[in-house]
């Protein structure tokens, strides 16, 4: 297998895009792949192994992570902004990768249909005693999880994940594993980056863009607003 050829059907991403595009600090990300050495005052102590890791193999600095290693990390990230500690995250992390499959030829990725309630009941039910609190915590852990996976994901009708749309309001830029090696994109297929680039270069002149590439004058105004949105602060 040649190293183009690896990254074809599965996406590929430096972390720090990877945490971008999932909504994690690039730095938290950045340990939760690759792990981190222990500073100076805590010489002795082991360091940090990887939370997550990475399914591709990279001694880059910064690590190349595949796509469902991003869906994995949109899934942690989730959960530690519900406030729930890394131990109860990784107790629960086989289970999420466990409905969350993916074909060892192919590399697609398909969702279990009921992942989702299996995911919720797991978790919610984890150190929750009362039945009033577990009820209560499950529903939010219901709802957290269909907004992530049911509206966020598209799956194809054998249950493969054929697309993310990482965020909602640009309702037009999708990440498709399978073309543009992942990379974010407008129907039918144009790259986002590239859409935004011409923006600018045109003078913002949406529609001569959108004629250009064959795409809505809308698309092309979300894509500007989308990589704009994944640059690093300033």
């Amino acid at each position: 297998m040649n190293a183009i050829s690896q990254f074809l059907g599965v996406g590929v991403y430096e972390v720090t895009q990877a945490a971008r595009l999932a909504e994690v600090p690039p730095r938290q990300a950045r340990a939760w792949v690759k792990g981190y050495a222990r500073p100076a005052n805590d010489a002795g102590k082991p360091d940090r192994k990887p939370l997550l890791g990475s399914r591709l193999s990279s001694a880059t600095a910064d690590p190349l992570v595949t796509f469902a290693d991003l869906i994995e990390m949109r899934f942690c990230g989730h959960f530690r902004k519900a406030g729930f500690s890394w131990p109860r995250i990784l107790k629960h992390l086989p289970e999420f990768r466990r409905v969350l499959r993916q074909e060892q030829r192919t590399g697609r990725l398909t969702f279990e249909s009921d992942g989702v309630t299996i995911l919720a009941q797991a978790v919610a039910a984890d150190g929750v005693k009362k039945g009033l609190e577990l009820a209560s915590r499950q529903h939010v852990m219901v709802d957290l999880l269909q907004r992530t996976f049911r509206e966020e994901l598209s799956f194809s009708a054998d249950g493969f994940i054929e697309a993310w749309r990482p965020r909602a309001q640009y309702r037009h830029v999708l990440i498709d594993p399978n073309r543009q090696f992942g990379e974010p994109i407008v129907e039918p297929g144009v790259p986002a980056a590239i859409l935004a680039e011409d923006l600018i270069r045109l003078g913002g002149d949406a529609a001569k863009v959108a004629r250009r590439y064959n795409v809505e004058p809308d698309a092309v105004i979300e894509a500007h607003r989308f990589q704009t949105d994944l640059r690093p602060a300033a």
